[in-house]
């Protein structure tokens, strides 16, 4: 199937190389105020293959710093079709992040 009629994990199938690249917002380089992180993930050619989007409590990202608890979704691009979506709840030492699928069924830390 051409790359571009791909959808969903098949993306990631496909490609030998991806690269996760963020999003960095000017408040958050200049000023050290922590916000939502967003991600685009790239295949070797620069071709978008998903968009990552956390979603967390600004009390969270300003107390808990890199321990903060938080959710992310990642869609295509194209159709805005939930591919994957990670929780990490919150906790002192272990961290672990939860992944679903784009229906919402567990499959995996």
């Amino acid at each position: 199937a051409p790359r571009a009629a791909l959808s969903g994990l098949e993306k990631l199938a496909v490609n030998d190389c991806v690269a996760v690249h963020q999003k960095v917002k000017w408040r958050e380089a200049f000023l050290g105020y922590e916000t939502e992180n967003v991600y685009k993930v790239i295949d070797g050619w620069g071709q978008v293959l998903f968009l990552c989007e956390e979603y967390s409590s600004c009390c969270s990202r300003l107390y808990l710093r890199s321990k903060h608890p938080f959710r992310m979704n990642m869609v295509d691009p194209n159709t805005r079709e939930l591919v994957l979506s990670f929780h990490r709840p919150f906790k002192f030492y272990f961290d672990t992040i939860h992944v679903f699928n784009g229906t919402g069924q567990f499959i995996g830390y």
